[in-house]
């Protein structure tokens, strides 16, 4: 866990953002449950003033690691017993933090655990901090609920076990812990992290890239991507939202290595001309099967990935390779305003599009102007995909072929969240020049919506001649949409494709003819 060096950067942003990441984590392990506390006392007491947000941390994963966090308390109520308490220095930031850790495991998200013991004592120590422990729980209990639980739990002498409820209701000391997300449902507390997510990646964009953080913003996706993967058991099952979420950080990753090439261009590591044309395709490509591959956007998060598409757009336009520049600058002109309240971005965009200008530089006053704005998901997402399976068939058992022939290729196809409007291709190709389309006619298909299933065989006409070869066979649907126009040819796709399974594999052998 090398961001944990981050928690004592010298930018307060790195560190805010190092400790976001740390609420999303689950540690596997105690040691690296311990590293984690340790990094923060030790940032603590470097940086005294982040105190409050600090212990809001530690409380955080304290409760959603029960068993480390009353493990921990036990090594630490045995430096306080009563004989060396005199010793015990309770104006430091070290006491503060790790009596905040202990009275965490009592209001635990884990399951309670009769074997757990939390010593009454360690809350009678909590109470003489009362001031500054509550000071970082102010959105979890206010002080005097605070001090009613305290009261509470240091009541008996001698170490026992403590047992509290989420909304909690003891003897004569009714105490209320606030949540962040709705009582929880199927699929609910993989909601309330992708929320907490969309809004860390909204709210450390901007000032992270400021300050030049872009090492550490990126650390921060990828474990923002690790936390949000603990969360799929099966990659054929894992919901929309997740699915979608999982892109988005994937978009933002490469938005953020295109941004600062473009806009800091001798400060980043990707300083190839090539690489960046790589990125952007890229992103292209991703936002596009943000916007058509989800049923189910409101018409917010269209607007959302349409104002992303024309940061690229932009992004492309500041860049010295002109091959690039007339597709994105027909995007832009060809972009129709649907907000009501348009971003400084987009009215210092069209200001800009409205001079007759060839600068690139013109489009950075625009760029700087941009802001990630926080992505509020629905839970009614929808996700367009396809499976397909060729049985039968791989590098040992090839399917025959004649060269300069057609041959059929039996395939079964299932489509998942699919409408009878959409418009799909089977992609087949063996070179960059031996392309063929089949319209994939879904009328055909039985079932609904949700799923349809097909079999047929495909055909497959451009067949090399050589002994054996590979074609690489995909699904794709149509981007209807004026500004991803790309005719493919007589008999194929009126617009770009965004490619709903991955490529799958399939190998041919020749016949060879028998002399008599």
């Amino acid at each position: 866990m090398q961001f944990l060096g981050t928690l004592v950067d010298m930018n307060s942003p790195v560190r805010f953002t190092s400790r976001k990441v740390l609420r999303l984590t689950k540690f596997d392990n105690m040691p690296m449950f311990k590293l984690a506390v340790d990094s923060l006392i030790h940032s603590l007491e470097i940086y005294p003033h982040d105190e409050p947000d600090v212990l809001s941390v530690v409380f955080e994963i304290g409760r959603n690691h029960r068993s480390f966090a009353v493990s921990v308390t036990g090594e630490t109520f045995l430096e306080m017993e009563p004989s060396t308490a005199s010793n015990w220095d309770f104006n430091s930031s070290k006491t503060a933090a790790m009596l905040t850790l202990a009275i965490s495991a009592p209001l635990s998200h884990e399951k309670q655990q009769h074997s757990n013991i939390i010593p009454s004592t360690i809350f009678s120590y909590a109470v003489t901090m009362l001031g500054r422990i509550s000071n970082g729980l102010t959105e979890v209990m206010d002080q005097a609920t605070l001090l009613s639980y305290l009261s509470h739990c240091s009541a008996s002498t001698g170490p026992h076990p403590v047992e509290v409820e989420d909304d909690l209701t003891m003897e004569n000391c009714p105490i209320s812990v606030s949540h962040a997300a709705d009582p929880l449902q199927p699929h609910d507390e993989e909601y309330k992290v992708v929320k907490l997510v969309l809004s860390n990646i909204a709210e450390v964009w901007q000032p992270m890239f400021k300050l030049g953080c872009t090492s550490e913003l990126l650390a921060a996706l990828r474990c923002w991507k690790e936390e949000l993967t603990t969360h799929i058991t099966d990659s054929r099952q894992s919901s929309s939202v997740l699915t979608f979420t999982l892109q988005y950080l994937h978009v933002v990753k490469l938005l953020s290595k295109a941004w600062w090439y473009v806009m800091r261009p001798s400060d980043f590591i990707y300083n190839e001309a090539g690489e960046l044309g790589y990125v952007l395709q890229k992103l292209e490509t991703k936002l596009r099967g943000l916007r058509y591959r989800f049923i189910g956007l409101s018409k917010e998060e269209e607007l959302h990935i349409e104002e992303l598409t024309l940061v690229v757009s932009a992004l492309r336009l500041s860049t010295y390779d002109p091959r690039i520049h007339e597709p994105a600058l027909k995007k832009l002109l060809n972009y129709k305003e649907a907000s009501t309240e348009p971003s400084r971005f987009l009215t210092e965009l069209k200001n800009t599009l409205q001079k007759d200008e060839s600068d690139i530089h013109r489009f950075h006053k625009s760029l700087e102007l941009f802001t990630l704005k926080q992505l509020v998901l629905s839970r009614d997402l929808r996700h367009t995909r396809a499976e397909v399976e060729i049985q039968d068939n791989d590098w040992l058992k090839p399917f025959p072929f004649m060269a300069g022939l057609p041959v059929g290729i039996p395939l079964n196809i299932k489509l998942h969240d699919t409408t009878l409007e959409s418009k799909l291709w089977l992609k087949m190709s063996c070179s960059k020049d031996a392309v063929d389309y089949v319209f994939i006619d879904l009328k055909q298909f039985e079932g609904s919506d949700e799923i349809r299933e097909y079999r047929f065989i495909a055909p497959f006409y451009k067949t090399p001649k050589v002994d054996s070869f590979m074609l690489l066979l995909c699904i794709g649907m149509e981007c209807e949409d004026i500004t991803c126009c790309r005719g493919h040819g007589y008999g194929g796709p009126d617009h770009e494709l965004v490619y709903l399974c991955k490529e799958k594999q399939v190998f041919f052998s020749m016949v060879h003819s028998i002399k008599l």
